[in-house]
């Protein structure tokens, strides 16, 4: 499978295995369904792994962008250098273009190294693009997302690549497409759409599995 903007099916695994390991940190009864990032959390709830006066703070430094800035700040959600910092927890994000494309750093001290290595960066921030958008399905649909991994329209594009991913349902098959463009050929063949989704849930099982077992391996020195 190819892949697209350099996230292919053993990157998208990292990503989906990051929302999973997130959900049962917070809730051990959801499993793999993932919880919901910081856009679609209520504004009076903190976010989960920070407090409410952060949060109050994270709101407030990202008000002060631009209304384009801050929804791609908000899809970002995370430094790509300081992964465990939300954007917006150290004041206002700072927008660096890396290769034409705007990318949101924590704080300044960040900018030299997003740029040190700008193909990563954007691969990282392409997946924290992909994690924000299933994130504000609903739980049991983002454990069918992440399973299928995959638009079966368009197939190189990763779920959550265009945003929230569209669901259509061909009989009893809940399925997930890219973006509400790919609604008309997925319903045109709905036969082929199934398949296809699940020979995708195959490809990303597959990848998991393999994934799994070189981890396991032991060190060597």
């Amino acid at each position: 499978m190819k892949t697209f903007y350099g996230v292919g099916v053993a990157a998208l695994v990292t990503v989906m295995s990051v929302i999973c390991q997130e959900a049962a940190a917070q809730n051990p009864q959801v499993g793999q369904a993932q919880q919901s990032n910081a856009q679609s959390q209520p504004a009076n709830k903190p976010l989960p792994g920070i407090t409410a006066e952060q949060a109050a703070e994270i709101k407030a430094s990202l008000a002060t962008l631009s209304p384009e800035d801050r929804e791609l700040a908000e899809a970002q959600g995370f430094c790509p250098i300081m992964l465990k910092n939300r954007l917006g927890v150290m004041g206002p994000p700072i927008k660096v273009m890396i290769k034409d494309q705007p990318v949101f750093v924590c704080c300044k001290g960040c900018v030299r190294k997003a740029q040190s290595n700008p193909d990563r960066t954007l691969q990282i921030v392409s997946q924290l693009q992909i994690h924000g958008a299933l994130a504000k399905l609903s739980p049991k649909d983002r454990q069918l997302a992440v399973a299928q991994g995959y638009c079966p329209v368009m197939r190189d594009n990763p779920l959550g690549v265009m945003g929230t991913p569209v669901k259509v349902m061909l009989g009893n098959e809940p399925v997930f497409l890219c973006c509400a463009g790919c609604k008309r050929r997925a319903l045109a063949n709905p036969n082929q759409t199934v398949a296809i989704v699940a020979d995708l849930r195959t490809k990303v099982a597959d990848e998991a599995a393999r994934r799994a077992r070189v981890e396991a391996r032991p060190t060597q020195r």
